[in-house]
C-alpha cells in the first residue's frame, strides 16, 4: 500500500485555444493559484494545448521556475483536448505508471479539433492509473477575471455565456468517474480556489493498494474490494502484469 504521503506526478494540462489576451492572463494567474495550492512535495509539468500541444515544463517541484515558465504560454486557435490528454496519458505519465499520478485540466470542454475520439481517451485513462480532474472554465466569464469582484454570479443576462455545452459537461463526468477524480464545473470565480483545495485534500487522502496474486492464468477470481469509512470510494484499475 502507497500512503497518502507520498508525492504525486502531476501533470497541469492548459487549455490555451482562442486569441482572447484576457484568456491568458487568467490561465496565467489560476495556475500560478494552483501551484501556490498544491503540496510542495508534489512533482508538476505544465502542458499547455490548443490545436497543437506544447510542453512548458518537465516534473519539477521548483514552484518559482513553474510560475516563470508561465509566461511563455502561447495563444491558438481550435481546441485539441483529447490529442493533448492522450498525449499526456501516453507519453508523459507511462513512463511513471505504478507511481501516483494525476491530470489537472483546466478548459471549457469545448474540444473541436481531437482525432483521438473520445471513447479511447477513456479507455487511456482507464488504463493508465491517473487521477482525472476536468476543471471546466466557461469562456464567458474568462474575461471578468480582470474585475477585482471576489464573488461574481452568474447574471441571468449572461447564462449562455457561462455555461458549458452539454456534452463537454458529461464527457468530463466520465473521465473524472472513471479515474477517481471529480469533475468541476466553475460558476463563480471562487469557485477556483474551491476547486483547487478540493482536488489538494483529495490527493492527500489517496491511498493506493497493489493486490499481487500468485493464481495461474486458468479460470477467473473476483477480487472484492469495501471501504468501512464514510465518504470513501474506490477505484479499481485494469490488470497490468501478471507474474508467473
Amino acid at each position: 500500500m502507497t500512503p497518502s504521503t507520498e508525492p504525486f506526478n502531476l501533470v497541469l494540462l492548459l487549455d490555451v485555444s482562442g486569441s482572447v489576451e484576457e484568456r491568458i492572463d487568467f490561465i496565467r494567474k489560476a495556475a500560478r493559484d494552483f501551484l501556490h495550492t498544491a503540496s510542495p512535495q508534489d512533482r508538476i509539468s505544465i502542458i499547455s494545448f490548443h490545436d497543437d500541444i506544447k510542453i512548458i515544463s518537465d516534473f519539477t517541484t521548483d514552484r518559482a521556475l513553474l510560475s516563470k515558465k508561465l509566461d511563455e504560454l502561447d495563444a491558438g486557435g481550435a481546441t485539441a483536448m483529447y490529442d493533448a490528454l492522450g498525449y499526456t496519458l501516453v507519453e508523459t505519465l507511462k513512463p511513471l505508471r505504478g507511481d501516483r499520478t494525476a491530470v489537472v485540466i483546466m478548459s471549457d470542454g469545448d474540444d473541436n479539433k481531437s482525432f483521438v475520439p473520445f471513447p479511447a481517451i477513456l479507455e487511456a485513462t482507464i488504463e493508465s492509473g491517473a487521477l482525472i480532474y476536468p476543471l471546466y472554465v466557461p469562456s464567458g466569464l474568462i474575461p471578468e477575471a480582470s474585475v477585482p469582484k471576489p464573488s461574481i454570479t452568474v447574471d441571468p443576462m449572461r447564462t449562455k455565456y457561462l455555461t458549458i455545452t452539454t456534452r463537454a459537461a458529461e464527457e468530463g463526468e466520465k473521465l473524472a468517474q472513471v479515474s477517481g477524480g471529480v469533475f468541476y464545473q466553475i460558476r463563480r470565480m471562487d469557485d477556483l480556489q474551491k476547486a483547487y483545495d478540493d482536488i489538494v485534500a483529495q490527493m492527500r487522502t489517496a491511498y493506493t493498494i497493489t493486490y499481487n496474486s500468485n493464481a495461474n492464468g486458468s479460470g477467473h477470481r473476483r477480487v472484492r474490494v469495501r471501504t468501512n469509512r464514510e465518504g470513501a470510494s474506490v477505484r479499481l484499475s485494469p490488470v497490468v502484469a501478471a507474474p508467473h
